[in-house]
């Protein structure tokens, strides 16, 4: 197990037994930043909202402003996998390129858990055209997503 130590001022804190949602209806917690929003927020019966009520026009506000678009996976190689086997890299990148265009006819279809509404394809489209005009959504690789990137480790560096 790797280890790592908090900068000042921070403190981790294990609660395999609770969830986040839950901590935040019973008051544990003040906040949550989440890809999803927790199940206590969207049965309304908790009195949980948004910070930010209006947050798509503050999120594509920002965006247009910024380019940039939030990192929600990121893979990378050790050094040495990589020295030793070169092939590795060429065969990931074609396998994820490869499960992207699989899923992305059912994303456009609106027939995904994760996009389950009614105007699901249109808003996979409008999304689309907005963050990707290159007509590639979530484009892979270090130039694709320099905009990203370099602001992303700057914030790391600063934030510890």
């Amino acid at each position: 197990m790797t280890t790592f130590e908090l900068p000042p001022g921070y403190r981790l804190t294990s609660a395999p037994d609770k969830t986040l949602g839950g901590m935040l209806a019973n008051g544990e917690l003040d906040a949550v930043i989440s890809a999803r929003a927790p199940n206590v927020f969207l049965d309304g019966k908790h009195g949980i909202k948004r910070l930010i009520p209006d947050y798509r026009a503050q999120e594509q506000a920002y965006f247009r402003k910024t380019g940039i678009f939030p990192i929600m996976h990121l893979v990378v190689l050790r050094r040495d996998a990589y020295e030793a086997n070169r092939w590795i890299a060429r065969n990931l990148m074609e396998a994820f390129e490869k499960a992207k265009r699989a899923c992305l006819p059912e994303l456009y279809q609106g027939q995904t858990s994760f996009l389950p509404t009614a105007w699901g394809n249109d808003h996979a489209e409008e999304t689309n055209r907005m963050l990707f005009p290159a007509n590639d959504p979530w484009p892979y690789g270090i130039e694709n997503n320099r905009k990203t990137l370099e602001p992303f480790l700057m914030f790391c560096h600063e934030q510890g």
